[in-house]
């Protein structure tokens, strides 16, 4: 008798489809690891033919379930990004002034707890109590793009009627009004679209149209011109991504502008929003200034444009006063006690190789390669997944250190249920790695990033030459004579295994540190 088909199984006198159920959806059927289905027929063929479209269907569950599990957590990355952030910061400047209901910074539909939990949040910047999802944040929009045209609309120069029943303009002279209330209507303006490029950038694109439906870049866009500087080769992913950023900021604060039409007065209102902005450090506000300050300068170059706005406003940032150290055994010791799951494993690979966040985060498990019989982390880039690195010398095998061997790393990685290792990007990760280093070193200001300072000091502790920390660190060599195609994955080895930082421990001890809270 031929056996049965997979999936295919006999109860008494009736076929079923038993279906096991993938791990990584099982919470979306409560909990359940197969399913049975009656196929309601004795005979095989039947229950052959039978099974195919149950089969089809049971795969399609699974793939919306995927879907909506994606979809939750793309949500959450963008509820706690930046780019969220940096939206209602940039609502906050056009609402702080409205002051509505006698509630300095609160709409005039906020709850006595709502109105307490702005007292709470003025210091963060934001207008009122952060949003919680999408739907809220755009509902708080709609009301403040309502509020501004009513403001707009009572928006008036006069004071009363003066002795022959005309407009009184107080001590403001006649011949000033006209202007006076152009510039009025253009400020109202600039606030309605930046309110309105923050609906847009919280909306997300429209998925209710057909693939291609999309409305095409607009050439004389910013965009549009970022492409345009891109294409020109001078710079690398690092800097089109800080580029994507900059142009984002820019247009939430002056909207969604042609580069022909921007102005010296919208270089200053970006200026004044990166003077004022407190999360952002001096180093990354020149960051922003000259990237935008840069890309006008394509528009002027490619005779496109007949003079560069940004060249005109002279802005300069103070440097921030800290720069970036090491952390000490006994910082590095305190924070590995609060750190758990993925947090810690993060950090115990950005400490023992010197590792960029982004790199970690990006990491799965074909990633860990064995060249010359020593398991190294592969770290390069991937165009067909959006896969970056900073630069072409970031591109490396980076040997794993003794001590993540003794962490149980490998073990740690094969019981991971996913490819990818880490379900967090980068900038998200780099939030809660800020807070968590903030709760366990407070007043420290150390950040994720200084675990590649401290892998370099370790490093040059550890006798480890420079060459050789360049090359498993991805930072390009400061001689051309200086290659690493002599060396041996076995030499970086040894070379990687001298860098300790005097909390190095049993591999019982870091299994329990890196088991989830």
């Amino acid at each position: 008798m031929a056996p049965l088909p997979k999936f295919l199984h006999l109860r008494k006198t009736t076929y079923y489809v038993r279906r096991p159920v993938p791990p990584d959806v099982q919470s979306a059927f409560e909990g359940r690891k197969e399913i049975w289905i009656s196929l309601k027929t004795g005979l095989k063929r039947e229950a052959e033919a039978a099974s195919h479209a149950v089969l089809a269907d049971l795969e399609q569950q699974f793939s919306a379930a995927r879907q909506a599990r994606d979809t939750v957590k793309r949500e959450e990355a963008f509820l706690a990004s930046e780019d969220f952030d940096a939206a209602l910061r940039a609502q906050a400047t056009v609402t702080m002034g409205m002051e509505t209901g006698g509630l300095p910074f609160a709409p005039t539909w906020a709850t006595p707890a709502e109105a307490e939990a702005v007292a709470r949040n003025i210091a963060t910047g934001f207008a009122r109590p952060r949003p919680a999802t999408r739907t809220e944040a755009i509902r708080h929009i709609d009301h403040d793009l309502s509020a501004l045209e009513d403001e707009a609309a009572r928006a008036s120069l006069v004071k009363g009627v003066d002795e022959d029943g005309g407009p009184d303009f107080g001590t403001i002279p006649d011949r000033w009004v006209p202007a006076l209330m152009d510039r009025a209507r253009e400020l109202a303006e600039a606030e309605r679209r930046t309110l309105e490029a923050q609906r847009a950038l919280i909306a997300g694109p429209s998925d209710d149209g057909e693939k291609g439906s999309e409305n095409p870049i607009d050439t004389t866009s910013l965009t549009a011109l970022a492409a345009r500087w891109k294409a020109q080769g001078t710079s690398g992913p690092s800097a089109h991504s800080e580029m994507t950023k900059a142009i984002a900021q820019f247009e939430a604060i002056n909207g969604p502008l042609r580069y022909a039409e921007i102005t010296m007065e919208h270089a200053r209102r970006f200026k004044e929003f990166l003077v004022s902005a407190p999360n952002l450090a001096g180093a990354t506000k020149q960051k922003k200034w000259s990237m935008l300050r840069t890309l006008l300068n394509v528009a002027v170059n490619d005779g496109l444009l007949e003079a560069n706005p940004f060249v005109r406003i002279k802005a300069s940032f103070p440097k921030d006063a800290r720069k970036r150290g090491a952390f000490t055994a006994e910082q590095l010791g305190a924070l590995f006690q609060v750190l758990c799951g993925d947090e810690w494993w993060m950090a115990r690979i950005a400490l023992y190789t010197g590792a960029r966040l982004d790199e970690i985060c990006q990491l799965v498990k074909r990633d860990i390669v064995v060249v010359d019989g020593i398991p190294c982390f592969d770290i390069h880039a991937d165009a067909e997944v959006g896969r970056t690195v900073k630069t072409q010398g970031s591109v490396r095998k980076v040997p794993i250190h003794r001590q993540l061997i003794t962490d149980g790393f490998l073990d740690w990685m094969e019981s991971r249920p996913t490819e990818r290792l880490f379900s967090v990007d980068a900038d998200a990760m780099s939030k809660r790695m800020a807070r968590r280093i903030d709760g366990a070193l407070p007043g420290s200001g150390k950040v994720f990033h200084e675990f590649r300072h401290t892998f370099k000091d370790g490093c040059r502790d550890g006798g480890v030459a420079e060459e050789f920390h360049d090359r498993l660190t991805g930072h390009t060599a400061k001689s051309v004579g200086r290659t690493y195609g002599s060396y041996s994955m076995r030499t970086l080895k040894a070379k990687i295994d001298l860098v300790t930082f005097g909390i190095e421990g049993s591999a019982d001890a870091a299994r329990v540190k890196a088991s989830p809270a």
